[in-house]
């Protein structure tokens, strides 16, 4: 519910910034193999949950390095990724990307990144309207999820790095959604390198041990907070279900930090809170 209301907020933003005319591009050297890897990786558990079929295809001369905005290029990327998930029961999801010749500009190039699904496609009255602001098909509709937002922006964010977004549906059969942009080739010399990824695996050596207690009647609200806390160094942690037991706790134990939850029973947190400060 959260990730879905932050995903609202953030198309109505992107669309604030869209009217305002105060969107702008922050162009790059980047690597496309590896940005089609990371949308590869952020899609790939939720569609074998649903048990369709998953492939990410791009020929060997493709060039690995260009030049655009890589966070515009991926929100594109998400957005119909993300359509395609929600709308595809059975069959297959694909990426293709591939490049060709721009028959406006004979010497230049085009990067063509295709979002193909068997899901239940669009009638020709649908398409036409596909890309207009907080417009959603009956299926889009029927989901209850969405703003209708997504591929407005998306078609935004296209024209903006020079190109465009075209879409081809059979309703019944599923949808072709081809993004044209202009292929600007980077050397890898210029390739902006990320930092390599880090995790935190404890506290800096040479501290004492930090006790922390954990207190939430809800199990699955402890698990994922004792989960994370435990796996670090340097920390002790312990659990109570409701304010008596973090009082009891705290009294034989004197941890240095409790999460400490506001709605228990038999004693919330505001009652244990006070008690507790009643004898520090």
């Amino acid at each position: 519910s959260g990730e879905h209301l932050l995903a609202m907020i953030n198309d109505v933003l992107d669309l604030s910034k869209i009217e305002a005319g105060r969107v702008s591009l922050h162009l790059a050297n980047i690597d496309l193999f590896r940005l089609l890897h990371e949308v590869e990786d952020i899609f790939r558990l939720r569609i074998e949950e649903k048990r369709l079929t998953f492939t990410v295809s791009a020929p060997p001369d493709l060039p690995r390095f260009i030049c655009t905005d890589e966070g515009r290029l991926r929100q594109i990327l998400l957005n119909l990724l993300s359509n395609a998930v929600k709308f595809t029961e059975r069959g297959h999801i694909a990426i293709r990307v591939t490049q060709t010749l721009d028959s406006d500009q004979e010497t230049s190039h085009l990067l063509l990144f295709e979002v193909e699904d068997t899901g239940h496609g669009m009638t020709p009255e649908e398409v036409a309207s596909l890309f207009d602001m907080f417009v959603q098909t009956k299926t889009g509709r029927d989901s209850l999820q969405g703003t209708g937002l997504g591929l407005a922006i998306s078609r935004k964010f296209a024209e903006l790095l020079g190109g465009g977004i075209t879409v081809s549906s059979e309703f019944g059969t599923g949808s072709t959604f081809c993004v044209r942009l202009p292929l600007l080739e980077a050397t890898a010399a210029a390739q902006e390198s990320p930092l390599p990824p880090r995790r935190v695996i404890g506290l800096e050596p040479g501290q004492p041990r930090y006790k922390i207690l954990v207190v939430d009647d809800k199990k699955i609200n402890r698990l994922l907070l004792v989960k994370l806390l435990a796996s670090l160094d340097g920390l002790d942690v312990r659990e109570a279900a409701n304010g008596q037991e973090a009082v009891a706790i705290w009294d034989a134990w004197l941890p240095h930090l409790i999460w400490m939850d506001m709605r228990m029973p038999l004693m919330d947190g505001y009652v244990a809170t006070k008690r507790i400060k009643q004898t520090v």
